[in-house]
């Protein structure tokens, strides 16, 4: 094979010059150049062959259709010109995929939005750690009458956490073994402690408080002060004397609950007796094995009980509180905090139950087997968060505590805190429904508690996982769930 730059120029010219395009030069050229004619001859014939075999061709049915499709919209434009971006076509088909995916990932995002708003929104349920306990304290702030009950109230308040040191004794008045003493009923001796429990004179004085806790007592003295008709003021001091604390607690009435301790079936009383220099009657309650179950020295002249003593089904004695010192005045108290004390967990009580109290889990019922409703507290009408509540059919009480929260479960080896001045007499029963806690307390026996809590509701509890917490969030924020 000739290489191209070995044929001389003249030559190349010539043989270039096919088909018909041939000038005078070219023509003189191969006239005289042989080899020349002979390569411009079979290139002829080539290109003559070419143009008789050509015909028309066209593409296979449906493909223009297709690449017009592929197209889309300027389908009418050259297929190599209409290309958009990098190298890509803008077919409907690559469209719908763009679409699709903005539109995936639009969704995701959505999704992610509402889940966290409804985290935000979700009722935030808090650990209920001690539903008996304050149970046990509510019972008591709700039974309890008179300058005795309110300082063993505020001394059980301050017991809790370690504020006051333990005891080894008892502090309580003696009896009197030459007393005389006379059987009287139930109904003689419930009206001897309401005259009793309303004081009909002023006063100002210090009351000795001894509660048992199981594992030996804790003391306190508590000056207290109150004019008929007003409010108790009360300030509690250890054993040192130093102030743990101090505020005003609200009068309770006669009127409020007449009750006696629901295992006392036989009363005596007996003339005699001297409580910080005044002259006293004593009041005793006994079980049918003639076991104590209370003791009260009451003086219904100053409307007062002096002292009061309770025990348990086992003889321990429970809890002691009496005046040490009790002054006659009429001059109002000096506070030393006129702030209230608070002891409950439920303060504000209520004429009516609202419709908030008694939606999301809260129960208001007027009546629990058999017992009618006597008095309601909540920590808020509108939006609650605890409610008590106290029953009573002849002359026992049942009490039922509500709190919204989660129950908690207590660690091995770890106890709740220790209910000074709780008998064990008390029964309990504590469960989860939904994100309310619920607790009955009654002295009448483990029984009549259950009797009452199987008519209280017993739902699942609610779930705790983050999926269902954002369901119920965003159910709170269309209003179908607890606020």
């Amino acid at each position: 094979m000739i290489h191209r730059d070995l044929i001389p120029a003249a030559c190349r010219a010539a043989r270039e010059a096919v088909d018909g395009a041939r000038d005078a030069a070219t023509a003189a050229h191969l006239a005289g150049c042989e080899s020349c004619r002979q390569a411009t001859g079979e290139m002829q014939q080539v290109l003559d062959r070419l143009k008789h075999c050509s015909h028309p061709t066209s593409a296979p049915d449906g493909l223009s259709a297709r690449l017009a499709a592929i197209a889309g919209n300027e389908a009418d434009e050259p297929l190599w010109l209409a290309s958009s971006g990098a190298g890509s076509l803008p077919s409907p088909r690559q469209r719908r995929r763009r679409t699709l995916a903005t539109g995936s990932v639009a969704l995701v995002a959505c999704f992610g939005m509402l889940f966290t708003l409804g985290l935000l929104l979700a009722p935030t349920v808090d650990e209920v750690a001690d539903a008996r306990t304050t149970a046990n304290r509510e019972f008591d702030l709700s039974l309890g009458m008179g300058a005795g009950a309110q300082a063993v109230n505020a001394v059980m308040a301050s017991a809790q956490g370690g504020r006051l040191s333990p005891t080894p004794t008892m502090e309580r008045p003696g009896v009197m073994t030459s007393l005389t003493w006379t059987t009287v009923s139930q109904d003689q001796a419930l009206s001897m402690l309401l005259e009793a429990v309303d004081p009909k004179v002023g006063y100002v004085g210090t009351q000795r408080v001894t509660l048992s806790g199981g594992q030996g007592f804790v003391s306190a003295n508590v000056w207290v002060a109150q004019q008929p008709g007003s409010a108790v003021s009360v300030a509690v001091h250890d054993a040192s004397g130093t102030l743990i604390n101090s505020g005003v607690l609200p009068a309770r009435h006669s009127d409020q609950v007449n009750s006696l301790p629901p295992s006392a079936s036989w009363f005596r009383v007996a003339r005699g007796g001297i409580i910080a220099g005044h002259p006293a009657t004593l009041l005793e309650a006994k079980r049918a094995d003639r076991s104590l179950v209370a003791r009260w020295w009451v003086s219904p002249e100053l409307g007062q009980v002096l002292w009061n003593e309770t025990f348990d089904s086992n003889g321990t004695l429970v809890r002691s509180a009496g005046f040490t010192e009790l002054r006659l005045t009429s001059e109002p108290p000096a506070d030393t905090n006129p702030m209230p004390l608070q002891l409950s967990k439920a303060p504000a009580v209520v004429a009516s139950a609202t419709r908030p109290m008694c939606t999301d889990g809260f129960d208001c019922s007027s009546e629990l087997a058999g017992f009618r409703l006597l008095s309601m507290s909540s920590d808020s009408p509108h939006n609650p968060t605890v409610i008590h509540a106290v029953y009573e059919k002849d002359g026992v009480c049942v009490t039922v505590l509500q709190q919204r929260g989660r129950l908690a479960e207590p660690a091995e080896g770890q106890q709740s805190g220790q209910d000074f001045g709780i008998s064990t007499d008390r029964s309990l029963v504590t469960w989860q429904s939904g994100t309310v806690v619920y607790t009955v307390t009654t002295n009448a026996g483990p029984s009549v508690a259950q009797q009452v809590a199987d008519e209280l509701p017993h739902d699942a509890p609610a779930p705790t996982d983050p999926v269902s917490r954002s369901l119920s969030g965003l159910a709170r924020l269309l209003g179908l769930g607890p606020r």
